[in-house]
């Protein structure tokens, strides 16, 4: 007999489920099991995670629920005249870009007389009628499904806009030419209003000032953009994020136009706990001024890269304070600060109470910055080290066993060390402390180095990845790992590849 919960613990139950295997299982297990599980399902149904084929099979089911005149005018045939519910309403994260994979996956397989550009194929030697052809039918059907989406949706939390190299030309025209004008739906106004998570990737018009008037509680916002020379564009873009008044996630990854100075200024001041302004390209743009980091209260997470500082900046820097700082990623360059020392030491002073992430590299993180570090980040649990930037003498081993002495807690070290030596990377193994968890390498690792690592590690407990590309391919890189554990008589837990060259040791 199967046991009947009430609704509201069969949400408490699946909310908690990754596996989506074990989410489709519950659909079987009887009709209130099917009701809970639907919403979890279809809560997201496109996404880069799942295979073009995968998420092709939701597209005639959302079809099905489009007006007959709909239907009729984008002439599809063999599509369910009804479903068992009205699955667009459960819909709450779409990807744009995915949405059209898989519309144009589904639309291939269906009608490959009428949709010939084949899957994966590239389309230069495609005649122009045959692409533009394909173009509208598959635009067609993409508005048709995110005009109802936006209409029936029970309230959009999450939107997408990430390229996709596979359909970039299609996802253009239909953002350039499309896409805006949507927003005269009324249905769709509200829908927008509800989002509170944005990320846009890609070099599309998007019509932020659209955005603007119909998005003001976005919490989590990223962009990556190439502004170029686009002024108006560009102002358009400060204007969309300063509207957003509860913004407490923001990734600017940007290139081209200096607007740094007018974002930091229209942040909004007591509700941002992570903030990431990288410029694709170093930048060099004085109006910034980084005194305006103090007055994000609620400040936790910050990250600013790429940035070649004046003499200005640099002392700006040594002054700023938050208060609630945990994480902090820099990668600063300046040719005037080559002789300055100061710049860390007077950050991490006057964070390093609080900080417990710690990730600084560059021309100007040097000696004087790890011994910082034990001086004045004793509650450290993450650090970041470039090995291939330090000068490795026995002052630098003294910096990291003080680090590791004055700060017990450390858990997770990742390191980048392409260019050192075995006999230098058992001394840093040798001393690693017995706080750590898990080790990560940067970049890819010589088996040399690799044989080092394992052999001198004194932790017995650990997590190692590194990333390893040789000729004799994944399989037998492992059973040489599992050779050097048994001659050193050491219990390995797991050893595993990822993608071919990505390995993950447990012991």
């Amino acid at each position: 007999m199967t046991l009947i919960l009430p609704l509201e613990t069969f949400q408490l139950i699946l909310k908690d489920v990754d596996d989506l295997k074990s989410l489709h299982s519950s659909l079987l297990v009887n009709k209130s099991w099917c009701k809970s599980t639907v919403a979890f399902i279809w809560n997201s149904p496109f996404s880069f995670d799942f295979h073009p084929k995968r998420m092709s099979k939701v597209v005639p089911i959302l079809l099905s629920n489009l007006p007959l005149e709909i239907k009729a005018d984008l002439k599809l045939e063999n599509i369910p005249e009804s479903t068992t519910f009205d699955y667009g309403w459960f819909i709450q994260k779409l990807d744009i870009c995915a949405l059209f994979t898989a519309v144009h996956w589904w639309l291939y397989q269906t009608y490959p007389k009428r949709i010939l550009i084949p899957i994966m194929k590239h389309r230069n030697s495609l005649p122009p009628s045959i692409e533009i052809k394909a173009q509208n039918e598959i635009t067609s059907c993409v508005k048709a499904i995110y005009e109802m989406i936006l209409t029936r949706t029970k309230g959009l939390e999450k939107l997408n806009i990430i390229s996709s190299n596979r359909l970039d030309s299609m996802c253009y025209y239909f953002m350039n030419n499309i896409f805006k004008n949507i927003f005269i739906l009324q249905e769709a106004q509200i829908s927008y209003s509800k989002i509170t998570k944005m990320y846009l990737d890609g070099n599309f018009n998007f019509p932020f000032t659209e955005l603007s008037n119909f998005t003001g509680n976005i919490m989590e916002l990223s962009i990556m953009y190439d502004l170029q020379e686009c002024v108006e564009l560009a102002k358009e873009m400060v204007a969309f994020i300063v509207a957003q008044k509860s913004l407490e996630y923001l990734h600017l990854n940007l290139n081209g136009m200096k607007i740094w100075y007018s974002i930091l200024l229209g942040l909004p001041r007591n509700s941002i706990k992570y903030l990431a302004i990288i410029p694709v390209q170093k930048i060099y743009e004085e109006k910034v001024d980084f005194t305006l980091l103090s007055q994000l209260s609620k400040l936790e997470d910050l990250h600013i890269v790429n940035f070649d500082l004046s003499l200005n900046q640099a002392e700006c820097l040594k002054t700023i304070f938050i208060p609630n700082l945990l994480s902090l990623t820099m990668k600063l360059y300046s040719n005037r600060l080559i002789d300055d020392e100061s710049l860390y030491p007077s950050l991490l002073k006057n964070h390093g109470r609080t900080l417990r992430k710690l990730k600084c590299n560059g021309k100007i993180a040097n000696n004087s910055y790890y011994t910082s570090i034990s001086s004045f980040c004793p509650n450290i649990t993450f650090i970041w080290a470039d090995l291939d930037s330090i000068f490795f003498t026995v002052f630098a081993f003294d910096c990291f066993k003080t680090i590791f002495v004055c700060c017990p807690g450390i858990q997770t070290i990742t390191v980048k060390m392409t260019y050192i030596e075995g006999n230098y990377i058992s001394k840093f193994t040798e001393i690693l402390p017995n706080s750590l968890i898990f080790l990560s390498i940067e970049g890819e690792i010589r088996f040399d180095q690799l044989k080092q690592l394992l052999l001198y590690c004194n932790n017995d407990s650990l997590t190692v990845d590194f990333m390893y590309r040789g000729y004799s391919g994944p399989e037998n890189i492992i059973n040489r790992i599992k050779r050097m554990f048994e001659i050193s008589k050491r219990a390995l837990k797991e050893v595993k590849v990822e993608k071919g060259v990505k390995f993950i040791i447990k012991w």
